[in-house]
């Protein structure tokens, strides 16, 4: 049996999944699958803070589609990034935020676990079928 990517938004204060994309196609990756779950959380909760996510979601287009949408983006960056937005000003205000304030920042990001808490959740209900 093999398995389905699955991209949730996951709220940190009552842990509600607020929207889900799941896609046994593994040639098309999670980062593909973001903004159809990005957009389910917007319709639930069109006054996001902040978007929460781990590494694999740290890129340009992400970071400027999540601040298009007047929310701040939480996503690690990887180790080689730079400042230079290339036309994604989300991914400039991200870094730059990081920066200013990393202790802050991070804070903020660590409540991304509370999603890990949730998926981990949705794992034992359905099984190693969702990834």
């Amino acid at each position: 049996m093999g398995f389905s990517y699955v991209v949730m938004g996951v709220g940190v204060q009552y842990k509600l999944i607020s929207g889900i994309s799941i896609s046994p196609d593994h040639s098309i990756g999670e980062t593909t699958m973001f903004p159809e779950a990005f957009g389910q959380t917007l319709d639930c909760h069109p006054d996001l803070d902040g978007v929460l996510g781990d590494g694999i979601y740290g890129c340009r287009w992400i970071t400027n589609l999540v601040s298009e949408n007047n929310a701040i983006p939480y996503f690690l960056p990887r180790s080689n990034v730079t400042f230079k937005n290339k036309g994604a000003l989300g991914w400039y205000d991200m870094l730059y935020s990081l920066w200013q304030d990393p202790q802050k920042w991070l804070e903020e990001y660590h409540m991304r676990s509370i999603s890990e808490t949730v998926k981990t959740i949705v794992k034992c209900r359905f099984g190693a079928a969702a990834r």
